[in-house]
C-alpha cells in the first residue's frame, strides 16, 4: 500500500444550529486503503459523507481529498469519486445500462465498458430489462456498480451490503478486495461487523461526534476486548455451562481437572468482537449491534 494520503481531514467542526455533530475531528486515509467509519446514529458518520463530499461546508476544519481542497474544488473532485448510499436512488423506469449510461455521460465517459461491467456484477442478463423489475440484491449490486462507473480513485459507501443476503454480501466483499487491489481507497460507513472484519484495514469509532479510536480492528480487539472460553459440564442436574477467561493461568488447571474427572461435554473459545470493543470504548452499542 503507498503511503500518499488521499483523504486528509483536520480539525473538522460542524454544527446543525446550536447542535454539534462534529467536534473538531481529524483523520487521514492513504491510497488503497479501506476505512471503516463506524458509530451510531446520529453519531456524525453521515455528516462527515456529506462534508466530504462537498454538499455541506465546515464551520472550522479543512478536508484535502487528491490534494485538493474540498469544498473548493469540488466538481473536479467529484469527477474522481464513486458514491454509493444507502438508498438505492436509482430510476426504476429505465433500464440497467440506461441508469449507469446516464453517469458515465455525467462524467464525460463513455458507454463502452458498462457491458463488462455489468457482466461483474452479475447483471449481464439483466441491462436491458427496467430496474423496477430487480430484485433488492440487484438493485444494490447496480448501485455499486454505477459508483465504479466513473473509474474512481475514492470509493464513498454507505451501508452498502444492509438488508442483503449472504450470497450478495459475500460478492461485493469480493468486488470491493478487487477494487482495493488496484489501488482504490475506500471509505465505508457501516452497522455490519461482518463488513469490517471482511474488508476494513482501519476503523474508526465515532460517538457523539468525536473520534474515541482509529486503529486496526484486530489490534483493537486484542487491546479492548477479553477472549473467553465456555465449557459445557456434566453434573448430576444435566449441563452446567462455565465461562472462564482465556489469559488467566487458573482456567488452564481448571479445565485439565474437569477432563481427568470425565465432566467435560463441550469446550469453544469465543474471541472479543468489534461490537462488544465498540460498547468498551464508547459506552454506547451501534444501532444493528
Amino acid at each position: 500500500m503507498a503511503d500518499q494520503r488521499v483523504i486528509e481531514v483536520s480539525d473538522l467542526t460542524f454544527s446543525y444550529r446550536k447542535t454539534e455533530a462534529l467536534k473538531k475531528i481529524s483523520f487521514t486515509v492513504d491510497r488503497g486503503e479501506v476505512l471503516g467509519f463506524l458509530g451510531p446514529n446520529g453519531a456524525g458518520k453521515s455528516t462527515t459523507v456529506k462534508l466530504l463530499t462537498g454538499q455541506i461546508v465546515p464551520d472550522k476544519g479543512s478536508i484535502r481529498i487528491l490534494d485538493r481542497p474540498m469544498p473548493r474544488e469540488r466538481s473536479r473532485i467529484l469527477n474522481k469519486i464513486g458514491l454509493c448510499f444507502e438508498a438505492p436512488n436509482i430510476y426504476p423506469k429505465l433500464t440497467g445500462f440506461e441508469n449507469l449510461a446516464i453517469f458515465a455521460k455525467l462524467h464525460g465517459q463513455s458507454t463502452s465498458h458498462i457491458p463488462r461491467l455489468m457482466s461483474r456484477f452479475g447483471l449481464e442478463n439483466k441491462g436491458n430489462q427496467r430496474v423496477a423489475s430487480y430484485s433488492k440484491g440487484m438493485k444494490q449490486r447496480l448501485v455499486v456498480a454505477r459508483a465504479l462507473v466513473n473509474r474512481p480513485e475514492i470509493l464513498i459507501l454507505d451501508e452498502p451490503t444492509q438488508g442483503l443476503d449472504p450470497t450478495n454480501k459475500e460478492m461485493l466483499h469480493e468486488l470491493f478486495h478487487e477494487q482495493q487491489e488496484v489501488g482504490t481507497t475506500i471509505f465505508i460507513t457501516t452497522h455490519d461487523m461482518l463488513d469490517v472484519e471482511a474488508m476494513c484495514d482501519r476503523v474508526i469509532f465515532l460517538n457523539e461526534g468525536s473520534i474515541m479510536a482509529d486503529d486496526d480492528p484486530k489490534a483493537l480487539m486484542r487491546r479492548h476486548g477479553k477472549a473467553l472460553i465456555h465449557v459445557s459440564l456434566k453434573n448430576t442436574d444435566g449441563v452446567e455451562a462455565v465461562t472462564l477467561p482465556i489469559d488467566e493461568a487458573k482456567t488452564a488447571d481448571r479445565i485439565a481437572d474437569w477432563l481427568r474427572e470425565g465432566r467435560v461435554e463441550t469446550i469453544h473459545s469465543q474471541e472479543a468482537t468489534l461490537g462488544q470493543v465498540f460498547i468498551n470504548i464508547t459506552g454506547r452499542r451501534l444501532d444493528h449491534e
